[in-house]
């Protein structure tokens, strides 16, 4: 399955490098394909010291920490991103949340889900019959069966 991820989840496997989120990332290789825009990155280090704040982390194991995990996402350039896909999604997210406008048109570009944890965002678009968010339990649920062997 393709995921696109939003630089929320990131964070939050970055903060907290044992939850479930970092745990889906780091180990779920063979189920799911991971993609973000290289808006991630730029959003990742944007946010650094909050990141080093929180955490206590020097900054080597907040690089440590965020490499291991970009190392399990494949970052796509903006401009690899269709014109049609970028508009789509502007307008979709023009009164919902336009700072994930790249992450949402990677997602439709690729035909890929959009895992996030903000509620607003998915909210929105299923508001306006969008249903490509993903949240972690959902993506948790299927690692779990595809590990049990039983369907999504």
């Amino acid at each position: 399955m393709k995921v696109v991820i939003d630089t929320n989840i990131i964070f939050s496997a970055i903060i907290s490098p044992n939850n479930k989120i970092a745990e889906l990332i780091l180990k779920s290789k063979n189920v799911f394909n991971y993609f973000a825009p290289n808006q991630l990155s730029e959003e990742l280090n944007e946010h650094e010291n909050k990141a080093l704040q929180l955490t206590g982390y020097s900054r080597q194991e907040y690089s440590e920490i965020k490499n291991g995990l970009l190392s399990r996402i494949q970052i796509i350039s903006d401009i690899l991103i269709s014109p049609s896909a970028l508009l789509r999604a502007e307008e979709l997210l023009k009164d919902v949340d336009p700072d994930d406008t790249v992450f949402l048109a990677l997602a439709l570009d690729m035909d890929a889900r959009l895992w996030t944890g903000d509620a607003k965002l998915s909210k929105g678009l299923k508001n306006k019959d969008i249903y490509n968010t993903v949240s972690t339990n959902e993506l948790y649920r299927i690692l779990l069966n595809r590990e049990l062997g039983e369907k999504d």
